[in-house]
């Protein structure tokens, strides 16, 4: 936390070098593994930042996690969901950007959606991805651009999952 976000990405790069070393030699489900490992200890530094109130370091986690999503083609399943959901309140960032990874990820990653029935996938977490395609088909009622929906939302704004408060002021876009 002290070093910023370049040692967070290089401890991220270390705990997956195996994964990347011998693409070839590992299944998708060990790979999801590594993965998981990996956004359990993100997602667990995530939950003793916003503890602690340090929404840098809240924040800086949850670039990483978006990060680590995207290098590694994976999204976080039952153990790293199930961490954050016990672990957060309801309007969490966090919780939002695991939603979002369902909602919008899971079709486009390696990730196979039958981690959603895995016993002990929160269902709390399980209703909010419900919840959140509903809200979603019902705006568009002949479903003419649902599938448009999916494939426009875009993880790049990052500030939609940061907290904010008057020490941390929105994201600056450009600056």
């Amino acid at each position: 936390m002290y070093f910023g976000p370049q040692a967070l990405q290089q401890w991220v790069q270390a705990s997956v070098i195996k994964t990347e070393a011998n693409p070839d030699g590992n299944t998708r489900d060990e790979k999801q593994a590594t993965a998981d490992l990996v956004f359990g200890k993100l997602i667990g530094l995530h939950i003793i930042a916003d503890s602690l109130i340090d929404f840098k370091t809240a924040n800086m986690v949850t670039n990483e996690i978006l990060r680590t999503s995207d290098v590694l083609g994976f999204i976080p399943t039952q153990g790293p969901v199930s961490l954050a959901y016990a672990s957060t309140e309801k309007s969490s960032p966090l919780r939002r950007l695991l939603r979002d990874f369902w909602v919008y990820q899971s079709v486009s990653t390696q990730t196979d959606s039958e981690h959603l029935r895995t016993a002990g996938f929160p269902a709390e977490c399980v209703q909010d991805i419900a919840i959140d395609m509903i809200r979603i088909a019902s705006s568009d009622p002949n479903n003419t651009n649902f599938n448009q929906a999916f494939k426009d939302f875009c993880f790049d704004d990052a500030c939609r999952y940061h907290h904010h408060n008057r020490l941390h002021p929105a994201c600056v876009v450009g600056g």
